[in-house]
């Protein structure tokens, strides 16, 4: 969910609703839920199904990406008015990226910056950005190889740095084929920051968080010491350090984004593990 300016918190379920494929609703600090919008109301589901994310806009309205629906199947983006009111502004096709289903983060530019984790031609994946109106531009199309150095497959949003670019990461690809974290321009430059390596720590699915010392933090789904996932710092210039080796009993396989409070320590979960093999919730202490 996203607290608003409204003060009430707004969100969507994946599934539910009327249709069953998911709802848009608001809900109140006192506790009174009010269902929006129910997906897949629209014939053939140009409308969308499946939503994942909603972020607010400067504009005061809500928008998002669905994986699923659209005129061709393959996702689309929306725009959801506070009053509940929905408009499709723009249906995916192969072209320019596939099923996404990422967060989205506005830009300095009044845009909005996302990932694809399919399509763009014959690539794995892309970067674009979008207007509030549904004008799509790509940024970057990942390549389809499994060893590009670009990496493949960004699973995870993108998230606006201190600097005025994007940081994100690829769950597979780069050079060592466990994924990388990379740095895209406003313009679509992209520079890979780090490679993970198969053998090490690899899969990062969660997406970054800039922490208040300018660094980046994330986790991995898979490798590390005990093969169950890790915690990372990246500096902005690319330099990376293992905070934490998840061991099974603290959990594992983490695949959300972290978040950090005003003090440093940085919260999450895994999906796996802990005592009854179903995942945790973690804190880790300030880096020092």
């Amino acid at each position: 969910m996203v607290q608003a300016n409204d003060g009430n918190f707004y969100g969507v379920t994946t599934n539910g609703g009327v249709q069953g494929k998911g709802t848009a609703f608001r809900f109140t600090p006192s506790g009174t839920l009010t269902t929006l919008y129910s997906f897949c109301a629209q014939t053939h589901c140009t409308d969308g199904e499946s939503p994942a994310y909603l972020m607010q806009a400067s504009d005061g309205n809500f928008y998002g990406v669905n994986p699923v629906g659209g005129v061709h199947y393959i996702g689309d983006f929306y725009r959801l008015k506070p009053n509940g009111t929905m408009t499709v502004l723009y249906s995916f096709d192969t072209v320019n990226g596939k099923l996404p289903y990422a967060a989205l983060v506005q830009g300095p530019d009044g845009q909005l910056y996302g990932t694809a984790p399919s399509g763009g031609g014959a690539s794995d994946g892309t970067a674009f950005k979008i207007t509030l109106g549904g004008t799509l531009t790509s940024l970057h199309n990942f390549c389809v190889s499994w060893d590009c150095g670009d990496g493949a497959k960004p699973q995870a949003g993108l998230v606006l740095g201190s600097d005025g670019n994007f940081y994100g990461t690829t769950s597979e690809g780069g050079s060592g084929t466990g994924g990388t974290v990379f740095k895209i321009t406003p313009g679509g430059t992209l520079t890979t920051l780090h490679a993970f390596i198969l053998s090490d720590s690899y899969k990062p699915t969660g997406g970054l968080v800039q922490g208040i010392d300018g660094n980046f933090y994330g986790t991995t789904y898979s490798g590390g010491a005990n093969a169950d996932g890790t915690i990372f710092e990246l500096t902005p210039s690319g330099t990376l350090i293992t905070l934490h080796s998840f061991t099974g009993a603290d959990g594992s396989n983490p695949t959300v984004k972290l978040i950090q409070d005003a003090g440093g320590y940085l919260y999450g979960t895994t999906y796996t593990g802990g005592a009854n093999g179903d995942g945790t919730v973690f804190s880790l202490s300030p880096p020092q």
